[in-house]
């Protein structure tokens, strides 16, 4: 099983484990049946929809391969090497000192 594949099942593990939790729950409260099926129908459709945006995330975070520094805590992207701080708080150097109008 390569990523992606691993990745299609978050919705599905998160609504199912949102539904087992829930029927738990309500099984030990005194509900009538049809608000037992309302409260384990809200709680998968509200813990898919959190699965899949955290499925989105991983996608994203393992496509672009996204790191974060832990000393600075600064994020660098995959595509282009870190960069060190170009400003030093001083002036840059003037190339073109023969302007007269400036």
């Amino acid at each position: 099983m390569d990523e992606q594949e691993k990745l299609k099942q978050i919705p599905i593990i998160t609504m199912l484990a949102a539904a087992a939790v829930t029927a738990v729950i309500s099984l030990f409260s005194e509900i009538t049946f049809g608000m037992f099926l309302l409260r384990i129908f809200v709680a998968s459709i509200a813990f898919y929809l959190i699965g899949s945006v955290v499925q989105i995330l991983f996608t994203y975070a393992l496509k672009n391969e996204v790191k974060v520094d832990a000393k600075s805590g600064t994020v660098e992207d995959g595509d282009e090497p870190a960069k060190e701080s170009e400003s030093s708080g001083e002036y840059p150097d003037e190339e073109d000192e023969d302007d007269e109008g400036f």
